[in-house]
C-alpha cells in the first residue's frame, strides 16, 4: 500500500526507526546535482538495474521513498507490483 507523508513525518520516522529502507527515486544526474538523503538507496529508473534493486529489498521492512516526478511514481508502482510488494 502506498501512503503519502510529509517531510516532517518522514524525518521523524527515519530518526526513530532503524528498520526503514529509504529509496530516493531520481536519476543519478539529479542526485549528483542536489545530493542525496544520508542512508537512502538511489533508484534510478533510467538504469536497467533498478528493477533488480527493487527485487532485492527486504519485504519485511518498511520502505519509504522520495519521488521527484509523478511519472516516476507510476513506473515505480509497476516495478513494485511485479516484485511482489
Amino acid at each position: 500500500m502506498l501512503k503519502s507523508i510529509n517531510v516532517e513525518e518522514a524525518v521523524n520516522l527515519i530518526k526513530s526507526n532503524d528498520d526503514i529502507q529509504l529509496l530516493d527515486v531520481r536519476s543519478q544526474m539529479e542526485a549528483d546535482m542536489s545530493g542525496t538523503i544520508e542512508g537512502s538507496i538511489l533508484v534510478d529508473l533510467n538504469d536497467p538495474k533498478s528493477e533488480k534493486l527493487v527485487n532485492s529489498l527486504d519485504k519485511e521492512k518498511n520502505i519509504y521513498f522520495t519521488v521527484q516526478a509523478e511519472a516516476d511514481l507510476f513506473y515505480l508502482e509497476y516495478i513494485w507490483i511485479k516484485a511482489g510488494f
